[in-house]
């Protein structure tokens, strides 16, 4: 993943995603320059010529590599638009923007449904990262113990900064797609082997000055054969308690807080997580198809049993504790769901 390098527009060298075609000057420096503004705000390499080409003159060769060198062209035809008022032109300037992000693929991923204690994280892991410099080839590891939520901020990350490059991409599972071809990738996910990690990102020389190569794995010594100062390792904390309760909350009873009348069950069942979001995610989904408080008291009962780390088999304690098969059915479909966020 390259970091875009956003020139002037008298550089022909470079390729473009966007090529703004206008002509007049009632555009130029109202209109057009405010889409060219939000264009590059969004992170795209935009071209737009200072120069207006005349009915019969010849295009300059610079002109044509631009033209052949974008993704995209977006033609302003207009003389009286500037004319209009800015809340109109906002409106319409955000709708063409959206549009080039869906024409050239760049949108976010889906966001996880409650980010509970995520912001702190992407924080954290903002900070780590600027502390290198930005032309270095920088690989970073989320490591951690399953069901802490590596991909959940992994995905979060992305959605905060693929912007801010040229070329992205999020490869899921890694274990399933390592023997397919890549392009330039940001994100490995679920890397477990260095195999994996060899075929698709396996020399800093592959990347361009300033990319960003994000990995998520168990296995913290994936990272051992990247040189020592082009890798660094985040290590996710667990939720505290209050953000535990936040998210079994959101799933078990959709609001923030257990009501009162659950308020202690709800604690208790919280503390055999040991904070770990998916077992959180997925118990509070599979509880919010019963208000029985015996089946709830039943469920802390066989949890505290269990350590906190083992995260399979406490949401096979969850299914088996189920009645009949459509909730059984409901429960998969719920826990496939949160592993994809793991």
């Amino acid at each position: 993943m390259e970091r875009q390098q956003v020139g002037s527009s008298s550089s022909s060298s470079s390729s473009y995603d966007v090529f703004i075609n206008f002509r007049g000057e009632d555009t130029r420096n109202t209109f057009v320059g405010h889409l060219y503004r939000a264009l590059r705000g969004r992170g795209f390499h935009v071209f737009i010529d200072n120069k207006d080409v005349r009915k019969g003159e010849d295009i300059e060769p610079e002109l044509l590599e631009a033209i052949k060198g974008s993704k995209l062209s977006i033609a302003v035809l207009s003389k009286t638009y500037a004319e209009s008022r800015w809340a109109d032109q906002s409106e319409l300037i955000e709708k063409v923007v959206e549009t080039a992000s869906i024409r050239l693929n760049r949108v976010p991923l889906i966001d996880v449904k409650y980010p509970v204690g995520l912001e702190s994280r992407i924080e954290s892991l903002l900070s780590l990262l600027s502390n290198t410099s930005s032309e270095d080839v920088q690989f970073l590891g989320i490591c951690g113990l399953g069901g802490i939520g590596k991909t959940t901020i992994a995905t979060a990350f992305y959605n905060r900064t693929f912007r801010n490059f040229s070329k992205s991409c999020f490869v899921h599972d890694i274990k399933q797609k390592a023997s397919q071809p890549n392009d330039i990738l940001l994100i490995l996910d679920d890397v477990d082997n260095h195999t994996q990690l060899d075929a698709l990102a396996g020399d800093i020389n592959w990347f361009g000055l300033g990319s960003r190569i994000i990995i998520t794995t168990r296995d913290q010594s994936i990272l051992g054969r990247v040189p020592q100062n082009n890798r660094k390792v985040y290590e996710p904390k667990e939720l505290n308690a209050k953000e535990s309760l936040q998210l079994f909350s959101s799933y078990a009873f959709y609001m923030d807080q257990p009501p009162e009348d659950y308020m202690q069950l709800s604690i208790d069942i919280v503390h055999t997580t040991g904070g770990l979001p998916l077992p959180l995610e997925v118990l509070g989904s599979d509880l919010s198809m019963t208000k029985d408080e015996e089946v709830w008291k039943s469920m802390h009962r066989i949890l505290k049993q269990v350590p906190h780390n083992d995260v399979y088999t406490k949401l096979k304690i969850s299914y088996d504790n189920l009645q009949d098969d459509i909730e059984k059915a409901m429960f998969l479909d719920v826990a496939c769901c949160c592993i994809e966020n793991e």
